[in-house]
C-alpha cells in the first residue's frame, strides 16, 4: 500500500493468485508477512524435509498431510503421498549435500484454510 501523496510506502503484504485452466483468477489469498501467527504448524511443516531418517520423515509427513495431497515447487509437481515423500527424501539429500536446513523465517500466518510459510 502506497500512499498517493507522496508515494511513501504505508504496507507492504503478500498475495496468492490461484488460477484456473483459463488462467483466470479462481482465488486471491492476501498475507501480511509481518504476522507469525502460525509458527508451531512452519516448525512441522519444515521439520520432515530436515529429517535424515525415512522412518521418522514418513511419520511427520502423514501427521500433516492428506493420501491424496499435491505438493508443488519450482521444478517438480507431486500428487499423493508416495511422491511426496519420494520429493521429501530427495530435498533432504540435497539440503544435506550442501549443509543446509530449512528453518521457518517468524513471518507466517494461516487463516481461511490457507497458510502461508516464509
Amino acid at each position: 500500500m502506497v500512499a498517493t501523496a507522496d508515494d511513501k510506502i504505508e504496507a507492504q503484504g503478500l498475495c496468492y493468485l490461484l488460477l484456473d485452466d483459463d488462467g483466470k483468477i479462481a482465488h486471491d489469498y492476501q498475507f501480511n508477512p509481518r504476522v507469525d501467527e502460525a509458527a508451531e504448524l512452519a516448525k512441522r511443516y519444515l521439520a520432515p524435509w530436515n529429517e535424515a531418517d525415512a522412518g521418522p520423515r514418513r511419520s511427520s509427513l502423514a501427521e500433516l498431510w492428506t493420501a491424496d495431497c499435491a505438493y508443488v515447487d519450482a521444478q517438480t509437481q507431486t500428487c499423493g503421498f508416495e511422491q511426496l515423500a519420494a520429493r521429501a527424501a530427495a530435498v533432504h539429500r540435497s539440503l544435506a549435500a550442501n549443509g543446509r536446513i530449512l528453518a521457518p523465517a517468524g513471518r507466517s500466518q494461516r487463516h481461511h484454510d490457507v497458510a502461508h510459510i516464509g
